[in-house]
């Protein structure tokens, strides 16, 4: 439910104009449970006001409304005019709107102070967003404003006002702790206290529009699923075919895969640069400590002033040693928030992009009779791994079924006439022919049955998903969203939490995570808050917890703790002596990149468990990309080329 309220006209019909189009943004999202409360012109002083604020249960967010659009370009991220399309940047009156919000959010959060219950509201987490009207590109020169600014993190930009309602959920942390009851007296406290303003208002949100366009419900749903683990893009603009959204995510892949090694370029340079002036400042304390023992045994004048230089050179190395402390921590963060946007941005690569040579799946089936809620079509059907066939699925292939049908019938009749046989007396040696066929076309009957089995596909009605086979609803039409069913179960969310069903219905795990992945080779990689771990087949956790981590594959998963990245074979004890790494990402076809004192290269499995394994014959790399089709692109000594599993130059 939204609630709003308009606390003072706003100066110019262009800012009411966003305020209007930032309500009708949230007023649209699907329904649930989570308050809002969206605060317009805020006044905080006689002089100055707050655009807007958003307050839900766990967020508080003040929001800087921007109405053109362009090309942003930010020098200075703490200080200095940001620049629009060239010209210095007025959003909400004030030329760089990051000291705006340090200095707004303040006085706004004494404003809210004796309104909220005590300690719901720590004041750290209150965040502030830069919204525009029209899409926004970023300068080269943001990322490494924000890079350099500590805190920069609390105010973050956004491209496009459709990104605001996914960025709110992104936001959202324990350290406030609001409840409906709470917004909704903060609204009504409020409204008293700005007579002036409209009453309160509750909007209704409506309900999204399913199925439309090209892609169908299903797809739709897998999709924006995948983009909501990684939290990065908006999927308001899907293009019609999966083949085309597929495309477009190689190509974002790649453009992070860019940045990560840009950023990882402008770091080394930032803490180069760092520890040189680290190292001058010892030199000079150095010196001024022989200068200052000196002085003292002569009883020199100048013993004073000496004191004050050293103590200014040691403070001043000490904040040198915090900003190289800072930015090691800023690049940790931004690094594995790109690893996790690249690793999804392959999944959801692999999910829709189209079996090659195999028919379109239907995206939509004819609804049932008139009273059953209209069934989305399965999934289209994934790339075979190297080696293997894909499966076929039955709605994307409609003669499987009749072949298969026919089939059975022949193997039912050729076991009818072996039992005949094995009854007429035949001589046991002929009778074993017989009987050892007929088993194996029972289990060729059995392997088919498999196949013919239909497995339960989503559907939606009312705002909710559930599960259909046939037309017909099987499971309740109860979570606020679904995934398609894998290896007999399936990830579902309920109440903002994930969990797993079974094709009855049951909860084999009770939705309680954050985020919840699918199993890869009897493992489910979960987050619970900003941590990661897994569950087995049973729901059962990990002991362990990771800052960041990937999905088992081949064996192994890579995870990261305050030791750096490494590897797990499993659910037991943590290795007690592992092979760290400053990168690690999955094994494939028996080959994982790794980055290792500053260098790209790559490991076999031996490396993991042999103390006296190197990585020969791959050498040490700028960077590199994943095997893919047995090859990998790499850069060595400023030079970009192409590598076959062997580590021999190959023409692209």
């Amino acid at each position: 439910m939204l609630h709003v309220l308009l606390a003072s006209p706003f100066p110019d019909a262009a800012r009411q104009a966003a305020f209007d189009a930032m309500r009708a943004t949230l007023a649209g999202l699907p329904p649930d449970d989570t308050p809002t409360l969206l605060l317009g012109r805020i006044p905080l002083t006689a002089d100055t006001a707050l655009d807007a604020a958003v307050i839900r249960p766990h967020s508080i967010t003040l929001l800087t409304l921007q109405p053109q659009g362009g090309q942003l370009r930010i020098p200075a991220f703490g200080h200095g005019a940001w620049l629009l399309e060239g010209l210095p940047l007025s959003a909400a009156g004030a030329d760089n709107p990051f000291i705006a919000f340090r200095q707004q959010r303040d006085t706004f959060l004494r404003l809210l102070e004796p309104l909220l219950p005590a300690e719901s509201v720590n004041a750290q987490f209150v965040t502030g967003l830069l919204v525009p009207m029209a899409p926004l590109t970023f300068g080269p020169d943001v990322e490494a404003s924000m890079a350099a600014e500590p805190g920069s993190a609390q105010f973050q930009l956004l491209p496009q006002l459709g990104r605001l309602p996914r960025r709110l959920a992104q936001l959202a942390t324990p350290a406030i702790d609001l409840t409906a009851a709470d917004i909704l007296e903060l609204a009504n406290q409020l409204a008293a206290r700005w007579p002036a303003a409209p009453d309160v208002a509750a909007v209704p949100a409506a309900a999204p529009e399913v199925g439309a366009g090209t892609l169908g419900g299903s797809v739709q749903l897998a999709a924006r699923q995948l983009w909501r683990w990684l939290g990065a893009e908006d999927v308001d603009d899907l293009p019609a075919d999966t083949y085309e959204l597929a495309s477009r995510g190689e190509d974002r892949k790649h453009e992070l895969e860019e940045l990560q090694a840009n950023l990882q370029h402008q770091v080394d340079a930032q803490l180069r640069a760092l520890e040189a002036r680290e190292a001058e400042r010892e030199r000079s304390i150095a010196q001024l400590r022989t200068e200052l023992a000196q002085a003292q045994s002569a009883a020199a004048p100048q013993v004073a002033e000496l004191q004050v230089r050293l103590r200014a050179e040691t403070q001043a190395k000490e904040q040198v040693e915090q900003n190289i402390r800072q930015s090691q921590h800023d690049w940790q963060q931004r690094n594995q928030e790109l690893d996790g946007k690249i690793q999804a941005l392959e999944r959801l690569i692999q999910q829709l992009q189209p079996v090659a040579g195999a028919p379109a799946a239907a995206e939509s089936v004819a609804p049932p009779a008139a009273a059953a809620p209209s069934v989305a079509a399965p999934t289209p059907p994934r790339p075979a791994p190297s080696g293997a066939s894909a499966a076929p699925a039955a709605a994307s292939a409609p003669g499987l079924a009749a072949t298969l049908g026919t089939i059975s019938k022949k193997a039912t009749s050729r076991v009818t006439h072996f039992a005949r046989q094995l009854t007429l007396g035949q001589s046991a040696q002929t009778r074993g022919l017989w009987l050892a066929s007929g088993i194996g076309l029972l289990l060729l009957l059995w392997v088919l049955s498999r196949f013919l089995t239909s497995v339960p596909t989503p559907y939606q009605e009312n705002g909710r998903w559930g599960f259909a086979e046939d037309g017909k609803p099987i499971i309740e039409a109860r979570y606020a969203s679904v995934q398609p069913f894998e290896q007999g179960r399936a990830v579902v969310e309920r109440d903002g939490a994930f969990g797993l069903i079974d094709e009855q219905g049951q909860e084999v795990v009770a939705p309680a995570y954050d985020a919840l992945n699918p199993y890869h080779e009897g493992f489910a990689r979960v987050r619970i808050g900003d941590v990661y771990t897994f569950i087995d087949e049973d729901g059962t956790e990990f002991d362990a917890y990771f800052y960041n981590a990937y999905d088992f594959a081949e064996g192994f998963a890579p995870v990261l703790d305050r030791r750096g990245w490494f590897y797990l074979s499993g659910a037991g004890p943590l290795p007690k002596r592992p092979r760290i790494f400053q990168e690690a990402y999955p094994f494939h076809n028996g080959l994982a990149r790794v980055r290792v004192q500053g260098s790209y290269t790559f490991i076999d499995p031996e490396y993991l468990s042999d103390s006296t394994a190197t990585t020969e014959p791959f050498g040490r790399y700028e960077s590199a990309t994943d095997f893919a089709d047995g090859r990998a692109t790499v850069r060595q000594n400023g030079r970009t080329f192409t590598i076959d599993r062997r580590a021999r130059p190959v023409q692209d």
